[in-house]
């Protein structure tokens, strides 16, 4: 496990560290003051906006039914907790301006309704986590205004529900720290920070009556979250992707803004190396379409980062305010109207000069991310991204070296993105079985196809060489690990005077044993091959992507469905990329990030693959120029 030097200092924890814990309420994520001026006669005509926008959306679940107890795939509870937090949001909002109005009732309705439910599904602990944050940030901001038998009954939900299951756990961490602890305390990924965010808003929002729990919240949660944190060094990239670092960003904010509102400091927890520059990862993993590089297990109808309207912008905003980071600040536009937090945010300062233009090009170390594009605000701009990190992290596939390419407002070669989470085992022993999460399913190498996953699932690769040169920016990275068969692998990506791309694959094979080789890339774009196969046209939405098959020159293009190779494994249920979906796993696809889309109403573009087949191979270099060819 990768350990950032200074962090588990920057968070030691006061004797008394309930020293500077605020007497008055709220506690959570908006003091006073900012309700304070929420409710003043001369609001901006910008914040009179954002809150009606609030007041629209709180008026719309007047008449909406409280939630119900539903697992539909029977394993999470969790877009309940998320329908819950939300509602949370919007009626405390308007409640506690309005306190003799309808929503003060409203609110009591939906807390009653998800405080007698007989659990808040403690076996997928994000369930239980963002349930209490919902219930504690709607209990501390209208604490002055619940009856003492409504107080009484969320208290001990709080406790029954989220705060004694969330200390079992922090328990058995505890005690069994050299043993294989595999539950969230223990993790390093997204469930870390959700887990602890949730479990100390509730800490925090029942500390007048129990402040031993929320002093044993605040010591477990600081000895566990360096654990997940440090993966945010040295530049702010996140190893499960953009959609992750979107769920991931959402609850740290939380629990930053919880210590600030509650403490008055963050006991130095902002300070953890990465979290300045992190505002820039999304963005600059983000392409001219408006769609993300999704690695991992993101997916890929995702809003753009440069836009407005949408909840990842609210993120990107809120960091930038936080670490004045310029480069972060030329990507932080104003968040959308209804986003609650943005609202209890809001300062009335007037806006920083423009920060100048961000480089164009960006590397992401640890994350192994790179991404190169030829202009910022141009929808025709040319942009690739890539990244050979680690396939041990959570929510990874056995995609190293893989990328996507931007060109003419068009994504060319796209990433599949995951499958649907219900599919058996599919975070279990059958993962790899999944088309969309082996090597087979990305824009990389295979190498003796099999049922293997096409590459070693515990390695890790590097980016060796990266020069952001103005007129010809390359990156190398060095993928031997991946593949037991090589001893040397790297690729290489090159833009010529960035109008074109370049991929260049040099590798030798063990004891210069013959290999199978494929090298394949996915697109959505209709293929035409030329007669001898050294060419190929990629057309979409009217534009054309020219693809040469620069070298071995006794080598040739050939068009595959995105399907699995005739030896490899093609489980029942898996997503055919035909634009179909399969029958019978559909019924709850799990909305793992705050940045996803709703899918598409008309039925997607299919995908194909291009593909060169090398067999019988002991070395070879594949190099292959991908250049736009504008109308």
């Amino acid at each position: 496990m990768r350990r950032v030097a200074g962090l588990s200092s920057m968070t030691q924890l006061p004797e008394n560290l309930l020293a500077t814990l605020r007497p008055d309420r709220p506690r959570l994520l908006a003091p006073a003051d900012a309700w304070t001026r929420l409710a003043s006669p001369d609001l901006s005509s910008d914040l009179a906006q954002r809150l009606t926008a609030v007041h629209t959306v709180a008026d719309r679940l007047l008449d909406t039914p409280p939630l119900t107890y539903d697992i539909p795939d029977g394993k999470r509870l969790l877009m309940t907790s998320r329908k819950a937090v939300d509602r949370a949001y919007h009626l405390a909002i308007a409640a506690r301006l309005h306190p003799t109005g309808p929503y003060l009732p409203r609110l009591a309705q939906e807390l009653d309704a998800v405080c007698a439910f007989p659990d808040w599904n403690p076996s997928h602990f994000l369930d239980v986590a963002e349930m209490a944050h919902a219930v504690a940030l709607a209990y501390d901001w209208l604490h002055d205004h619940w009856s003492d038998d409504q107080h009484q009954r969320y208290q001990a939900t709080l406790l029954s529900h989220a705060l004694e299951p969330a200390l079992e756990r922090y328990d058995d961490w505890r005690q069994n720290r050299k043993s294989q602890y595999h539950d969230w305390p223990a993790m390093t990924n997204n469930w870390n920070v959700i887990c602890n965010a949730g479990t100390l808003s509730a800490a925090l929002a029942l500390a007048d009556t129990r402040p031993d729990l929320l002093a044993q919240v605040l010591r477990h949660a600081f000895d566990s979250l360096p654990a997940c944190l440090q993966h945010f060094a040295p530049d702010g990239g996140w190893p499960e992707g953009t959609g992750y670092w979107a769920y991931t960003a959402r609850y740290l904010d939380t629990l930053l803004r919880n210590l600030d509102t509650a403490f008055g400091h963050t006991f130095n927890l902002d300070q953890t190396p990465g979290l300045k520059q992190t505002a820039r990862f999304v963005p600059y993993l983000t392409g001219p379409t408006g769609l993300p590089f999704n690695f991992a297990d993101s997916k890929l109808k995702s809003p753009s980062p440069q836009k407005g309207g949408n909840p990842l912008s609210y993120l990107l905003w809120q960091f930038a305010r936080r670490y004045r980071d310029p480069i972060a600040q030329a990507f932080s536009p104003e968040p959308p109207e209804d986003a609650p937090l943005a609202l209890l945010s809001h300062t009335p300062n007037p806006k920083p000069t423009p920060p100048p233009a961000p480089p164009l090009d960006a590397y992401f170390r640890g994350v192994e991310a790179v991404a190169f594009r030829s202009a910022w605000h141009d929808p025709h701009a040319l942009f690739v991204a890539t990244q050979c990190g680690r396939n041990t992290v959570g929510h990874n596939q056995t995609d190293l070296g893989s990328f996507v390419l931007d060109a003419l407002g068009v994504r060319f070669i796209a990433d599949l993105g995951p499958d649907d989470y219900n599919l058996p085992h599919y975070f279990g022993p059958l993962r790899y079985h999944y088309y969309r999460n082996r090597a087979e399913g990305h824009n990389t190498l295979v190498i003796n196809p099999n049922d293997s996953p096409g590459q070693d699932p515990q390695a890790g690769g590097s980016v060796t060489h990266f020069d952001p040169h103005p007129d010809n920016p390359i990156a190398e990275m060095d993928l031997t690990t991946a593949y037991p068969q090589l001893t040397r692998y790297t690729r290489r990506f090159t833009l010529p005077h960035r109008k074109a791309l370049t991929v260049e694959d040099t590798l030798q094979t063990r004891d210069h044993q013959p290999v199978d080789l494929y090298w394949f890339a996915h697109t959505q774009a209709d293929i035409t091959l030329s007669s001898d196969g050294r060419t190929a046209t990629l057309i979409r939405l009217g534009q054309s992507l020219r693809v040469t098959l620069d070298t071995p020159a006794d080598a040739a293009f050939q068009s595959r469905p995105a399907s699995p190779l005739p030896t490899s494994p093609n489980p029942e249920g898996q997503n055919p990329n035909d634009g179909s979906q399969p029958e019978g796993n559909r019924r709850h696809v799990h909305r793992q990030t705050v940045v996803d889309l709703p899918s598409n109403a008309h039925r997607p573009d299919p995908y194909r693959k291009l593909s060169i087949h090398l067999p019988q191979t002991t070395n070879a270099t594949i190099r292959v120029t991908f250049t736009p060819q504008p109308a």
